[in-house]
């Protein structure tokens, strides 16, 4: 992208789709704090978004804001780890395996530590 020419519409795409759904992928594995995302983001802005005919210093709240509040619709990479971690927390916790077995038992002793009678998300 830096050497090469991309239309400004390619350059976005290559940007939201391509670069971005690479740094997806290992975020299952990874815990990576939110100032290292924006160190790790910094040189794909600066580079990217002027090929996209955008600010390099473009406020980045548009940036990562949803496209129902005029935002570009992009969610912020430490954000989106958080999530993924949520979502896979769920969905061993609901399986048999050795992973799941161990969550269960985790929140069990969790749940007998704190004195809750009943599920956690019922505690106040």
């Amino acid at each position: 992208m830096r050497t090469g020419y991309l239309s400004k519409n390619n350059a976005w795409y290559a940007i939201s789709t391509t670069i971005m759904k690479t740094l997806k992928y290992p975020m299952t594995a990874t815990t990576i704090s939110e100032v290292k995302w924006e160190a790790i983001m910094v040189p794909l802005l600066q580079t990217g978004l002027p090929c996209a005919g955008i600010s390099s210093k473009f406020p980045c709240d548009v940036l990562y804001g949803p496209s129902t509040f005029q935002g570009f619709g992009n969610i912020h990479p430490w954000y989106h780890q958080q999530l993924i971690h949520l979502i896979k927390l769920m969905e061993h916790t609901q399986q048999n395996t050795m992973t799941g077995q161990l969550l269960r038992t985790f929140f069990e002793q969790l749940r007998l530590e704190i004195g809750a009678s009943g599920f956690l998300t019922d505690t106040q």
